[in-house]
């Protein structure tokens, strides 16, 4: 790849996958907002290029303004607060959105459309989350990334472009939101305040953001066709374990208020991803386990 955009390159994945293309030696032309508050997160680079431009710029954009690409990474997403991920009306004009970036990639020349997509798709469902499980979203924002993801789809064949929609799982980072499990928690721990938790007993998988990027890269370089994949870990384990290890790095012996949160029916769920197809496809592999990203979030 010679050269990509990306929207959303200033979130925990886009970061990573920016600074992995920049490494691989791609120019980066990334999307940003000009009032975003973390453009600041993106690193130096004489090939890195900012173009102060949002969602709802995607349509008015020509291509003599950004030059011929090769792939284009769609990760940008509005209204993710708590509140927003359940408002249908502030929801579902991120599916157009995703169709203006598709066309945006297509009068770039780009031969590759890389989204995000989550998987809140799935729904609360037990089993295997794998790329062709059926779907149940159940809140406006899943049922927004699915209809985002299938119409591009279908349009991304039209066009004769390449397409994938990578359905993420739990990942945690440097820039992990605030409100996460992990951030949240990490925080307390660090001060050695008590923290309390669901029992704990059913299985996540959590993926550190660098090698969700380099997932997101290695799509971009090596897959072809139209298709969903699954980005997670594929390992997954008791959530209580991974609460202990993160208190064994963060404040040792400290004690741990595990149960004092009774379950619900949203959070008493398995998650469990195939990741089969992805690693195939690509070459990729997860390359740092929970500790040591735990470890390099503290450092």
């Amino acid at each position: 790849m010679d050269h990509v955009v990306i929207t959303g390159a200033t979130c925990a994945v886009g970061v990573a996958l920016t600074e992995i293309c920049l490494e691989k030696g791609c120019l980066v032309t990334a999307l940003v907002r000009e009032d975003s508050p973390h453009r600041d997160r993106l690193p130096r680079s004489d090939r890195l290029r900012l173009a102060s431009r949002g969602l709802s710029d995607l349509s008015d954009l020509e291509a003599n303004e950004l030059g011929n690409c090769d792939v284009f990474y769609h990760l940008a997403w509005t209204d993710t607060d708590r509140d927003g991920r359940y408002d249908v009306g502030r929801q579902h004009k991120n599916i157009q959105y995703t169709l203006d970036a598709l066309a945006l990639a297509r009068r770039l020349g780009c031969r590759k459309f890389v989204g995000a997509g989550s998987q809140a798709e799935y729904g609360v469902r037990k089993g295997m989350m794998e790329p062709d499980s059926p779907v149940d979203p159940c809140f406006a924002y899943a049922v927004c990334k699915y209809a985002a993801g299938r119409l591009a789809s279908l349009q991304a064949k039209q066009y004769g472009m390449d397409f994938f929609w990578v359905r993420i799982c739990s990942i945690y980072g440097k820039y992990d939101l605030p409100g996460t499990m992990i951030s949240s928690a990490l925080a307390k721990m660090r001060q050695g305040e008590h923290c309390s938790f669901t029992p704990g007993t059913h299985l996540w998988d959590y993926l550190y953001s660098d090698d969700a990027g380099k997932a997101f890269y290695l799509i971009g370089e090596r897959a072809a066709g139209n298709k969903v994949y699954c980005l997670a870990s594929g390992t997954s384990r008791p959530l209580r374990e991974y609460v202990e290890q993160m208190r064994d790095v963060a404040c040792p012996g400290l004690e741990l208020g595990m149960g004092e949160i009774p379950y619900d029916e949203d959070n008493h769920r398995d998650i469990c991803v195939d990741i089969a197809s992805l690693c195939r496809d690509t070459g990729w592999r997860p390359e740092t386990d929970f500790k040591s990203g735990i470890e390099k979030l503290l450092t």
